[in-house]
């Protein structure tokens, strides 16, 4: 098993967030870069993501949930 961390999305991050989507097949739009969660191996690379949406005051979603074919 691959060792990885979470942690919030950095803007830096948002690139590789992107291309993620893309890969997943994800809808595109209204991404936010500081919504995201990111899985990084051991260098630092984003390897997976996932996107908290607040629906109102007490309504969190977990949405956009991708990780690279290679760590699955």
């Amino acid at each position: 098993m691959t060792n990885f961390s979470l942690r919030p999305a950095r803007e830096t991050d948002f690139p590789s967030i992107r291309e993620l989507i893309h890969e997943g097949q994800i809808n595109p739009m209204g991404l936010d870069w500081r919504r995201f969660v990111v899985a990084v191996d051991p260098h630092g690379e984003v390897i997976g993501c996932g996107q908290i949406r607040p629906h109102g005051k007490e309504i969190l979603e977990l949405a956009s949930l991708v990780v690279h074919p290679g760590y699955r």
